[in-house]
Formats: C-alpha cells, sequence, structure tokens
C-alpha cells in the first residue's frame, strides 16, 4: 500500500511538472503568434511523449494494430482485443466519467481533478479532443539503450 502511495505521488510530481513545462511551451508559443493548425490544435493537450505516440501511430497507419516495436516503445497493453495507452488526465471541475467511458476510456484512481486512464489507441485523438480534458500525460516507458 506505500509503495502505491508513494507511486502515485511520484507520478503526480512528474505529470505537474511537465503540465507546467508544457504551460510555459504554449506561452512561448502564443508570445511568437504562432498558432497550431486547427487539424492539430489537439496536440497542445498531449505530452511530449504522447505526442511522438501519436505521430508515429500516423505515420505508420497502426491505430487498431501497433507494431511490436511500437508497443514496446510506448508499453502499449492490450486488452479484450483492443490496444490501450496508460496514463494521468488533468480534466476540468465538471469532467463527465460517462463521456469518457462512451469513448471507451478506462477509468482508475481519481484525485480531484487528476484521474488515471487508459484510453484506447483508436479513441485518442478523439479523447484529446474533449472539452473535459485539459493535459494528458502517457505513462513512463523505461526504454533500452544500446
Amino acid at each position: 500500500m506505500k509503495a502505491i502511495r508513494l507511486l502515485s505521488f511520484a507520478l503526480l510530481a512528474c505529470f505537474l511538472l511537465s503540465s507546467s513545462a508544457c504551460k510555459n511551451s504554449k506561452d512561448s508559443i502564443s508570445k511568437n503568434k504562432t498558432e497550431p493548425s486547427e487539424e492539430l490544435a489537439f496536440l497542445t493537450k498531449a505530452s511530449p511523449e504522447l505526442r511522438s505516440l501519436i505521430l508515429d501511430l500516423d505515420k505508420t497507419n497502426s491505430w487498431d494494430q501497433p507494431s511490436e516495436d511500437l508497443i514496446a516503445k510506448y508499453g502499449i497493453s492490450s486488452t479484450k482485443g483492443a490496444h490501450y495507452i496508460g496514463g494521468i488526465a488533468k480534466t476540468t471541475e465538471e469532467a463527465s466519467e460517462e463521456k469518457m467511458k462512451e469513448k471507451g476510456v478506462i477509468i482508475g484512481t481519481k484525485a480531484g481533478n487528476i484521474w488515471t486512464v487508459s484510453i484506447p489507441l483508436n479513441s485518442l485523438k478523439a479523447v484529446l479532443e474533449m472539452s473535459d480534458i485539459t493535459y494528458l500525460e502517457s505513462k513512463k516507458v523505461n526504454l533500452k539503450t544500446n
């Protein structure tokens, strides 16, 4: 139980630090008058790792069946034939659990507006486009270095 609490606090701290860095990055972008295209606006709510995953899935067109390399690289899990990415979501105060579940999201722990989630890959973009989500951080994966 102690280990779970410690892990939860560590994840929350990483999430908050990443969220703060992302806000500073957004401020810098808006000062430069550089706006993302409307088509890619949802990416501003995604952590750098999640953006990388989305770009890799787009590049390989493997949203429904990611390669073994992508599964290993991003820690993608498979449940009941669907592929999921786990992470932490920062939500609005009015966020609807029902709306999230309609998109296939599995909701774990909720601590105020910070929720642990597992999101089906084929719903990832739709979840990021939801007004209920303000930021989404994917779980960290330890990568091997050669």
